[in-house]
């Protein structure tokens, strides 16, 4: 039995009997009515929707309405409904209306007929009952149980039955509130409500009146199990019963329920059958009984395992704490001692070290005292400038000529200082251009002094390149006629600084362009020999120079003492030249070197 198709809401109660009205508990007789719809034949792709079906035939019975409508067979020629509608006064009049009639479905162009009937209860007449217990060998109509006197009600909503029961078992139909409800057919001799026992599920289902049905929807609805004393009661609670539905009404709302009624087949409680329930009871409350003492007992063996095993823990944790603590006492003990020792140390440390330490005051006595005579003289200064301060603001108040005067003073003395400023930066300015005009006057006289170079070392050459060819008696005459002046007069025995500095820059400012033919590097050669500045090389003539030399060329008087020989006899001694003037560095050439056109080694 479905639980949620089970349970309706209750439109109409007109018709209701009062079974419990404190419980609001009551019966309501049962309309059912039996549709079947005769199918045409199908083509090949058509089908027949069952639900417009329905919806045609609750169009058909207008205004009354179907409680439910199920099919409950179906096949290839017709349909069964089984329907249900609120008041049974109306059931003829359904009956009526759709007889015998037909209804018309989109696809089909025949009318599908109908016949309607009264629907037949599902329900146990007593000739059913007096020939089960007449025809069953196993049963005794002597003893209670196997004789018609237990009627089974099945499909009852617990909430129904649980409204007047304890917070305890509130989800549990209640056995007193069954009793008063069913005590009003006949005396009760027994009550039985499988689903209140826990422990009926362990038990086998002969014996525990459960069954697939009643497990699967145990938490919703409920079996019970109602014995009478007299066949006078059992016959009048199946009469009463007979055709009708249970209905439960509560704060104005009706909900209706169709319950299953029969009479027990199964000698649920005959005395076996309680006494062996209550057996099987005792020994599953045995067997729960042993089994929670083995569970407490293994529990307990647990805690106490625990607790040894904390106590265990405890005390190894105690034993280390204990010896933890010995050793802190010892590590202490073992400072102690340090201190002692090192105590003793310096005292005996301070007891040899009392000079140094009287040492090292005296030392420090004497750095305060520097320190303090330090601080005095500093002192001291900062009075003595004070004291000025003050006497050089007492003579500035007392004395206004005075200081009109050294005002004079120091405005002569500021104009002053200005006017040599201003000379020093014009005699600065006048030294930068004195000495951009030496610089650009020195540059272009060592020009000219390169160029005059080029001409001697020229002329030098062309008297190594005659020697070969003129007689030795005209280059003498030659080197006796460069040996005076251009004017005349004698060369002087001394030379000035300037002329001996000008000399030796121009000598050091000679370019290395000017050498013999066929050198590589240049017209000039480091080993020719070098001839002082006044002084003309051998073999010079003034003739070529078209006039008197220039005047960088010209000797002072110094230089003229020093004549150039006009010759030398390689008899003799070779002359005393001074030391600026070595024409042969090596000597003087030989008679068989003249006819050479080398130069003379360096």
């Amino acid at each position: 039995m479905d639980a949620l198709n089970n349970v309706h809401v209750c439109e109409d109660r007109t018709d209701c009997q009062e079974l419990l009205q404190s419980a609001g508990l009551y019966l309501k007789p049962m309309a059912k009515i039996s549709i079947t719809v005769t199918l045409p034949k199908l083509k090949m792709g058509q089908s027949i929707s069952n639900w417009e079906i329905m919806e045609k035939l609750r169009l058909a019975i207008k205004p009354v309405k179907f409680v439910s409508i199920k099919v409950v067979k179906s096949t290839v020629e017709f349909l069964r409904f089984d329907a249900e509608i609120n008041n049974k006064v109306h059931l003829e009049t359904v009956i009526k209306k759709i007889d015998l009639k037909g209804i018309k479905l989109s696809g089909f162009t025949e009318l599908l007929k109908i016949r309607a009937c009264a629907g037949k209860i599902n329900f146990p007449t007593r000739h059913d009952w007096d020939c089960f217990f007449r025809d069953a060998k196993h049963m005794n109509e002597m003893k209670p149980g196997e004789r018609p006197d237990t009627v089974v009600l099945k499909g009852l909503p617990i909430r129904w039955f649980s409204q007047f029961t304890g917070p305890a078992a509130k989800n549990r139909p209640s056995d007193q509130l069954i009793h008063r409800i069913m005590s009003q057919f006949g005396e009760i001799r027994f009550i039985d409500i499988p689903t209140n026992d826990p422990l009926r599920s362990k038990m086998s289902a002969t014996v525990s009146g459960l069954t697939a049905a009643s497990l699967s929807a145990k938490d919703i609805l409920f079996t019970v199990f109602v014995q009478f004393r007299e066949y006078i009661g059992f016959a009048k609670c199946m009469h009463d019963l007979q055709g009708n539905k249970l209905v439960y009404v509560e704060d104005q709302q009706a909900w209706s329920c169709n319950i299953e009624v029969d009479f027990d087949r199964t000698k649920h409680l005959t005395d076996y059958c309680i006494k062996k329930r209550k057996e099987e009871r005792e020994r599953l409350l045995a067997l729960d009984k042993e089994k929670q003492e083995k569970i407490k007992k293994q529990q307990e063996l647990e805690n106490k395992a625990k607790r040894e095993e904390k106590e265990r823990e405890d005390a190894v944790l105690q034993a280390h704490q204990e010896k933890k603590e010995v050793k802190q006492r010892e590590k202490a003990l073992r400072r102690e001692k340090r201190e002692h020792l090192r105590r003793d140390k310096k005292m005996r440390k301070g007891m040899a070290g009392d000079d140094d330490d009287d040492a090292l005051c005296l030392k420090i006595a004497s750095e305060e005292r520097k320190l303090l005579m330090a601080q005095r003289r500093l002192e001291s200064i900062r009075l003595l400038d004070e004291l000025f301060d003050r006497i050089k603001v007492v003579r500035q108040r007392g004395d206004p000529v005075r200081k009109k005067e050294d005002s004079e003073s120091d405005k002569k003395s500021r104009k002053k200082s200005v006017e040599r400023e201003q000379a020093r930066r014009m005699a600065d300015h006048e030294q930068v251009l004195r000495d951009r005009l030496v610089s650009s006057l020195k540059q272009r006289q060592e020009a000219v002094i390169g160029q005059h170079q080029r001409h001697i070392t020229k002329a030098t050459l062309g008297q190594y390149r005659l020697s070969s060819v003129v007689p030795k008696e005209s280059i003498d005459a030659l080197s006796s006629i460069s040996s005076h002046s251009i004017d005349g007069k004698p060369s002087s025995s001394s030379s000035s600084d300037s002329d001996s500095e000008r000399d030796d820059r121009d000598q050091k400012n000679m370019r290395p362009n000017a050498g013999p033919p066929g050198s590589v590097s240049g017209m000039h050669n480091n080993n020719m020999p070098q001839f002082p500045m006044g002084h003309p090389p051998p073999g010079f003539n003034q003739n070529n120079w078209g006039g008197p030399p220039p005047p960088h060329m010209q000797m002072t008087p110094n230089q003229q003492q020093f004549h150039h020989p006009p010759s030398h006899n390689p008899n003799e001694a070779p002359p005393n030249y001074p030391s600026f003037y070595q024409p042969f560095p090596n000597g003087p050439p030989k008679e068989g070197d003249r006819g050479n056109n080398n130069m003379p080694p360096g």
